[in-house]
């Protein structure tokens, strides 16, 4: 698989210092594609939805919400909207230097926060109101303009969305933005592993948004849990499988996926192979 590495690689792009804002639009839906975002991004979603995987969470993001990514290896699913067939977002670039230059010229709102102490860096996902339907709406229609749009401009809209949500969501944002300028990627791999033991995330993924090649990976995991990592996952999920339908009482199924299987019949193979018996046969024995 290979990886993409944004703003570069984007259409019609050359990016420079300063904020970049683009238009992105498919007409094809993507499954977890390696992303290297070499920038902070705000993704404002528009049409369709979007996943995205890193380190100490996932989360899906729907056309009534957006979502700000800290620069990071990641995993990204693009699923097209059913009404409008494609996926459509406005991305906003910025780079630490905005983030610092921000924090110097509004101190005041970061006087009494915490300064330098560890903290993950994560995602921080926005709910649409009446501001940020404007907002969209607004950076779609300066993408609109013809000739050169002034860096002014973007600045301003840059501000513009900060304070916002500076002055909405207070003392969790203020975090957030200094988890950009502190102690980055800041989450333990132990954290990583427990945060997505029961997805479908392949070793390989798990070893990309991990920032590790997929080697370093399986010596790291294996230097933490002194287990190889295929056994490691698969003995956590067949553990939590046997205790949904013997103690839940819930039905194959009902869980397959929330085990990080795709289909049925793969969980039932993995859960024969580990207990000696298919799904169907454990429960008619309890």
């Amino acid at each position: 698989m290979n990886t993409d590495c944004l703003p570069t690689d984007l259409r019609d792009v050359t990016p420079s210092e300063g904020i970049l804002i683009y238009d992105y639009n498919s007409a094809i839906n993507v499954d977890k594609s390696k992303i290297t975002l070499q920038r902070n991004v705000i993704s404002l979603v528009t049409n369709g939805q979007k996943e995205v995987y890193f380190p100490g969470m996932a989360l899906r993001v729907s056309e009534k919400q957006a979502i700000i990514m800290p620069a990071s290896n990641c995993l990204m699913t693009e699923g097209i909207s059913t009404e409008k067939n494609y996926y459509r977002s406005i991305l906003l670039f910025f780079d630490n230097n905005q983030v610092q230059a921000f924090v110097q010229k509004y101190i005041r709102y970061f006087n009494h926060a915490p300064s330098g102490r560890a903290v993950e860096q994560s995602p921080f996902l926005l709910e649409n109101d009446a501001f940020l339907g404007v907002y969209k709406a607004s950076l779609a229609q300066l993408l609109q303009l013809s000739g050169q749009i002034s860096s002014e401009i973007y600045q301003v809209k840059f501000e513009e969305i900060m304070l916002y949500l500076l002055l909405k969501h207070g003392a969790p944002f203020v975090e957030f933005i200094l988890s950009m300028l502190h102690n980055d990627n800041h989450i333990t791999f132990k954290n990583c592993i427990e945060k997505h033991q029961y997805s479908n995330l392949t070793l390989d993924e798990l070893a990309f948004i991990n920032n590790m090649s997929l080697a370093t990976f399986k010596r790291h995991f294996q230097k933490t849990y002194h287990c190889a990592p295929q056994k490691w996952l698969m003995e956590r999920r067949m553990e939590k499988a046997g205790y949904l339908l013997k103690v839940e009482a819930k039905r194959p199924t009902e869980i397959y996926q929330e085990l990080g299987y795709e289909d049925l019949s793969s969980f039932t193979y993995a859960f024969k192979r580990h207990y000696g018996t298919p799904p169907s046969t454990y429960l008619a024995k309890m």
